[in-house]
């Protein structure tokens, strides 16, 4: 199955960095499955770099979307061939309020 990633920044003023294909062997259950498939094909051999991505969306730093839908971290994923992946990272906000 070939699917679509992108990836976005909220405070950047670019566009949305161009498609990168991914072909997938197995169908993610959920979207801790997507991520671990993802950081393993982008990072091989490293477990801390899926651990580190993993504790990344649980604590909400950026959200996934499957064609323009955002997925739950608990419930079930199904995925089509050319879906379009998108992560979204989230920016703290900082300093005070005048």
């Amino acid at each position: 199955m070939t699917l679509y990633v992108r990836v976005k920044a909220m405070s950047s003023r670019k566009p949305v960095i161009e498609r990168t294909s991914l072909t997938i062997d197995t169908q993610p259950r959920n979207a801790q499955d997507l991520i671990t498939y993802i950081v393993r094909q982008t990072v091989p051999g490293d477990a801390a770099a899926v651990q580190n991505a993993l504790t990344s969306f649980e604590d909400g730093l950026f959200r996934i979307f499957i064609n323009d839908n955002e997925i739950e971290p608990d419930l079930p994923i199904v995925l089509r061939d050319e879906d379009e992946i998108c992560f979204l990272r989230l920016t703290m906000l900082a300093g005070r309020i005048w």
